[in-house]
């Protein structure tokens, strides 16, 4: 009887310890998840205010793309699954939400080259379509070529502005262009939304990592120092190169 109350205890124990382990690498997901979607609301949504006349709508259409691409790339994502047999059950939890939120950030890119050029509806076309194709274009690149895309450079953000720049090319050069113009309040806007990516830049990066390894931790600390120094690097070459020798906000921004 002693033998089997001190195994009770120890299964019991093993049980509180996995328990906890679980809630933390939760705990730390979900984190991770709110980083992005500051990233995705308030960083790219203040990104896009770099146009004088199209502050209001970038803010309001980040917030309709946003919500609109995680429920599309989640149905996407569970549909490319069941096609190619990996998985036959709708999947919704914090990693999808991660995953969804990651493809959100490659229609943002494409948005931001169409700013002023669709209205709202054509905004809806394109976040549908494209969610389907960047969920093909992601499992052909992770199940076929192999590729180890830590921080999206390839899946998010190349397929992203290539996106963009394609319907950009196919719209064609907008009859009035006046309305292309900064302004002092815009650029302090678009600014802020740049501190915000920079502050969550690291859940972005790491965000697909395993929590608590020494590869998320390695990515983290590597991506705040790359950030460090690309910011420091910038600000010397804004004053450098500019005629003037004054610091440029576009040049921060980018």
């Amino acid at each position: 009887m002693e033998g089997d109350a001190d195994g009770s205890l120890s299964l019991q124990k093993l049980y509180t310890t996995r328990d906890l382990a679980d809630a933390t690498l939760q705990l730390q997901l979900y984190n991770y998840y709110i980083g992005v979607a500051l990233m995705m609301f308030i960083g790219f949504g203040y990104l896009m205010t770099f146009l004088r006349w199209y502050g209001l709508g970038a803010v309001g259409l980040t917030m309709m793309i946003t919500c609109l691409g995680v429920e599309t790339s989640m149905i996407v994502d569970a549909l490319v699954a069941c096609y190619t047999g990996h998985s036959s059950d709708v999947i919704l939890d914090l990693s999808a939400l991660l995953q969804a939120n990651f493809a959100v950030a490659a229609f943002l890119i494409s948005f931001g080259g169409l700013i002023g050029k669709v209205n709202p509806p054509q905004l809806v076309v394109m976040v549908v379509f494209e969610s389907v194709f960047y969920g093909i274009n992601k499992y052909i690149m992770n199940e076929y070529v192999g590729l180890n895309d830590v921080g999206g450079t390839v899946v998010i953000h190349m397929f992203g502005a290539y996106y963009g720049l394609v319907i950009s090319w196919v719209l064609g050069v907008p009859a009035i262009t006046t309305k292309e113009k900064s302004s002092y309040t815009s650029d302090l806007f678009s600014l802020l939304g740049t501190v915000v990516l920079w502050v969550y830049w690291p859940s972005f990066v790491a965000g697909a990592t395993p929590a608590g390894t020494p590869d998320a931790q390695l990515q983290l600390v590597q991506t705040i120092l790359s950030l460090a120094a690309a910011t420091v690097t910038t600000f010397g070459l804004s004053s450098w190169l500019a005629e003037d020798g004054k610091l440029r906000p576009v040049d921060v921004q980018n």
